[in-house]
């Protein structure tokens, strides 16, 4: 209360004010004292998390959203072009594909890595060779620069040969330093890779790869907790039904959590898949078509599964 009155009569107050409101949930509250830092202050970083939840927490305005983001991009701060142009892919404000990769492209200039890792997806789903190409190449930009997630995709990349010359054993080899570091999403890949390339019958390396998707999955990712049930249902005798069944509720939740507390749609639309194929019901009482909705909602590419 100290801080909301102090702020009112002096704007450098409404900085920790903004903090406060943030850390107790109030986005609403908090967008308006950073509008006011904005604007008053030309604060970059106020200008892009006002944008940012003007656009993604009710009730929304997109103009303001959009306007402020962009000013916060105009004056430096490299965190509001990123935003800008996720809200621009996942349909949250309206702009073209061009300006959506501009974005990317100067974030991505910055060394921003989530900016070079979306950049990087949105040339492979373009499709082309030469994007592609050009994909595999941000990602080992951003793996040499120390961001885990590049370096499993660039190993991903390097295991089925998309866009590079396959390497399996770099693959590999990328994919364990990351599960040593205990990165969840390198483990679940490496539990893949490790399946994938066991020779037909090779029951060891299976039931490592098992293990190994079992860790993630300890480590909360939905895809090593999924994988681990399909993998363990493939192979037949190597988990009990109920573990499987665990796996796979594990899965449910962790994607469920990412669905509706970071709005990810991907992850919706996750949990309406599980619900078709692996679960005979929705553990969270939500039906699969209310979960492909608000996949659709969170993100356009949804729509299209």
């Amino acid at each position: 209360h100290f801080l909301g009155r102090t702020c009112e009569l002096d704007v450098d107050y409404c900085g920790p004010y903004a903090s406060e409101l943030m850390e107790t949930g109030d986005f609403v509250a908090a967008r308006q004292v950073l509008q006011k830092l904005c604007v008053q202050e030309n604060h970059a970083g106020a200008c892009g998390l006002a944008g940012r939840y003007f656009a993604t927490i009710e009730p929304f305005d997109a103009e303001l959203g959009e306007r402020y983001m962009q000013r916060g991009c105009d004056y430096g701060e490299i965190t509001a072009c990123y935003n800008l142009a996720v809200a621009y892919e996942r349909g949250f404000l309206e702009g073209s594909q061009e300006e959506m990769i501009a974005l990317y492209e100067k974030s991505c200039a910055a060394k921003f890595e989530d900016g070079c890792q979306n950049l990087a997806i949105v040339y492979i789903r373009e499709g082309s060779p030469e994007n592609e190409a050009r994909a595999v190449k941000l990602f080992e930009q951003s793996c040499e620069r120390g961001y885990s997630t590049a370096c499993t995709d660039l190993a991903d990349r390097l295991f089925t040969g998309r866009g590079v010359a396959e390497d399996r054993e770099r693959a590999i080899s990328l994919l364990e330093v990351e599960c040593e570091r205990d990165d969840p999403y390198g483990c679940a890949f490496l539990g893949k890779a490790t399946f994938r390339s066991a020779a037909s019958g090779d029951r060891k390396q299976q039931l490592r790869a098992i293990e190994i998707l079992q860790k993630s999955c300890a480590l909360e990712s939905p895809r090593g907790c999924l994988w681990a049930g399909e993998y363990a249902e493939e192979i037949g005798d190597s988990l009990d039904d109920t573990t499987i069944e665990m796996l796979y509720q594990r899965a449910f939740a962790l994607f469920d959590k990412d669905c509706r507390v970071a709005r990810t749609g991907r992850s919706c639309g996750m949990c309406a898949t599980m619900i078709r194929d692996h679960l005979e019901e929705s553990p969270s009482g939500i039906e699969a078509k209310e979960y492909f909705a608000l996949g659709c909602e969170y993100d356009v590419r949804v729509c299209d599964w």
